[in-house]
């Protein structure tokens, strides 16, 4: 198993399906989520304590196409 590069700890994550926030972490290796909800030891800590936390989804509205 690889050791993740980083781990974002103690955040509130939203997983975009309209739910509850759930408290925990965030965990990426390379350029992928490899784990959400409880992360590994990892390369590169970061507490994320008050902060949100949004995985896996973006929506860039531009108008520029």
């Amino acid at each position: 198993m690889t050791r993740p590069d980083i781990a974002i700890r103690n955040v509130r994550i939203f997983d975009g399906e309209g739910g509850a926030a759930i408290e925990g972490d965030v965990e990426v290796t390379a350029d992928r989520i490899t784990a959400v909800g409880t992360a590994a030891g990892a390369d590169l800590e970061i507490d994320g304590h008050g902060q949100v936390l949004c995985p896996g989804f973006v929506d860039v509205h531009t108008h520029a196409d």
